[in-house]
């Protein structure tokens, strides 16, 4: 068996970061992982292409292939069908296992005959006229006798899928029941005034993920006489989503996450790291003074944080200087998030340059 996933999530990036023995980034994670890994192990070959950003070609320790392949950039640039297909085609797999409605890719698998699952976990709301011109064609394709199952996200993403026109016969609801019940968890306090919503994306920052429709319906809730606000935080089409909020009437705020580094070097052996954050220090304020020219109400800023307790030191010192316990009581995660978080608090009127935090002991 020759077995092609194609999805968003970074198949690599997180079999990584569990052989460096950190957490999972949501739940059943590691369990994912270790399956696809145990179906290479078991002698098929197997290839994941994450779609959210391009990434050279990686054989991982476990037999699985991993790649990356920017599928969508932009809503004015369309997709790379093509290099998707050609990426597909060069692996020349004898299964496809589809993690998004790409309905020319299961006409591409029904075409050459390769067996396909679609595993979804997508909504198909009622739209305009694009959006249904979509949900026919994406019923279309999984309507192909070649495709026996389709399989959504829970029995109301399922009944989408119906009701878009897809045959109920072939649908089927995974993770249902639910894995995760609401019995053990307590229940969150509404807001007091949900005019007054603060939101937080964080993850890939591309329209796939819907982040143009979220911002989109900031500009709404503006509009209606709501205050609500958006915070994203991730990699990917920044530079679209920037000019979206732009053109929505939604300002915008960068804030670069940069270093101490960038205001001194630390000492002879970092002489280029130190260099790559003075660079920072170079793009904010030249960010700042093209978005002032532009008459652009999005704000820019930095964040500087000293020695921070991360898996920068695994790479900056090797694995001998990562195991050395720090003479004093280093930086969290948790204290440079705080201040970014006070830097986004901080009035339209107010554009907080820089922030220089060290940890308390820390000399230079």
């Amino acid at each position: 068996m020759r077995l092609l996933l194609l999805q968003f999530g970074d198949y690599a990036e997180a079999a990584h970061r569990f052989e460096r023995g950190q957490d999972e980034t949501y739940y059943a994670q590691r369990y994912t992982v270790a399956h696809v890994a145990a179906l290479a192990a078991a002698g098929a070959a197997v290839r994941v292409v994450a779609l959210g950003a391009d990434a050279p070609l990686e054989r991982l320790a476990s037999g699985v292939e991993s790649m990356g392949l920017q599928l969508y950039r932009g809503r004015l640039r369309g997709t790379r069908l093509g290099a998707l297909k050609m990426a597909a085609a060069a692996f020349a797999p004898t299964h496809l296992l589809l993690q998004t409605p790409l309905p020319a890719m299961v006409r591409w698998a029904v075409a050459r005959g390769v067996r396909v699952l679609p595993l979804l976990a997508d909504s198909f709301h009622a739209g305009g006229l694009r959006q249904r011109l979509r949900s026919r064609r994406l019923a279309a394709a999984l309507n192909a006798p070649e495709v026996p199952w389709v399989a959504n996200h829970g029995p109301n993403a399922a009944a989408d899928l119906v009701r878009i026109g897809v045959d109920p016969r072939k649908v089927v609801a995974f993770d249902w029941p639910a894995l995760l019940a609401t019995g053990p968890f307590a229940p969150k306090q509404a807001p007091a005034d949900p005019s007054r919503l603060r939101l937080v994306y964080a993850g890939a920052v591309t329209e796939a993920k819907g982040v143009g429709d979220l911002i989109d319906a900031i500009a709404l809730a503006r509009a209606a006489g709501c205050t609500w606000q958006l915070t994203i935080a991730g990699a990917g089409e920044l530079d679209g989503m920037r000019a979206l909020a732009e053109r929505r009437g939604v300002a915008g705020h960068v804030v670069h996450v940069s270093s101490m580094a960038g205001h001194r070097v630390p000492g002879p052996d970092s002489a280029v790291y130190a260099g790559t954050k003075f660079a920072v220090r170079a793009i904010t304020e030249g960010l700042r003074q093209e978005l002032r020219a532009r008459k652009s109400p999005i704000r820019v800023s930095c964040v500087s944080p000293g020695y921070v307790d991360t898996e920068f030191a695994q790479v900056f010192a090797g694995p001998e200087g990562a195991a050395t316990t720090p003479p004093i009581k280093v930086l969290e995660s948790i204290d440079v998030a705080r201040a970014v978080v006070w830097v986004l608090a901080q009035p339209a009127h107010v554009e907080v340059h820089d922030v220089l935090l060290r940890p308390t002991g820390q000399r230079n």
